[in-house]
């Protein structure tokens, strides 16, 4: 049974594969909302087109489909975790690579240049079930919070970061999508000001 949140909210999908996807979940009676299946799904597809797919709205001015989400419901709320993991896994067997877990710069640019090695392009899905882990007050996590930003923003451009452990790294080309959830509560509390004055909300 589909309640009225739900309801409302499948109505706005168009027939298609999100719409298949909701149907499945819809069928499984998982409790995450559908808008968070929609969005999950969402960062997976955006990264999976990379940047063979845009839309030109100016002069100079393309969007590519590069999807960035924060999931926000309270503490044992919503099944964020396992909805989110659903399409974590769905996004690994169409051939996306995903990175789970809190990381460091340097372990995040080594990860990008090795899938660009390997693909020939640094296309990466970051899911961090609980971004606390990933984004705190911690002197040695915060070096990770302008680097985020600064890939999040990236449209294929090359990226040349000096790290503190591993020297100079440079990614040609990069596709980073991220996923994140979180409890409002610990967001608020745990998320440092870097975070905010520095762009990457």
């Amino acid at each position: 049974v589909v309640n009225r949140t739900n309801r409302s909210f499948m109505d706005l999908v168009p027939e298609g594969w999100f719409r298949m996807y909701l149907d499945k979940m819809v069928e499984m009676n998982n409790e995450m909302p559908l808008a968070f299946h929609f969005l999950s799904c969402a960062v997976a597809m955006g990264n999976g087109l990379g940047f063979n797919n845009w839309i030109r709205i100016n002069r100079g001015v393309s969007v590519y489909p590069n999807v960035n989400v924060i999931l926000f419901s309270p503490a044992g709320e919503c099944r964020r975790g396992e909805g989110t993991k659903l399409a974590m896994k769905v996004a690994q067997l169409g051939g996306i690579r995903v990175l789970e877990g809190r990381l460091t710069p340097e372990g995040l640019l080594d990860e990008l240049s090795d899938i660009e090695k390997e693909m020939g392009c640094g296309n990466l899905l970051l899911y961090v079930e609980e971004l606390s882990t990933l984004l705190n007050k911690r002197d040695y996590q915060q070096h990770i919070i302008p680097l985020l930003t600064k890939l999040m923003l990236n449209t294929g451009m090359p990226v040349r970061e000096r790290t503190r452990g591993g020297g100079k790294k440079e990614v040609a080309k990069v596709n980073l999508s991220c996923l994140f959830t979180t409890a409002p509560d610990w967001f608020l509390t745990s998320i440092p000001q870097e975070a905010y004055g520095g762009g990457m909300m």
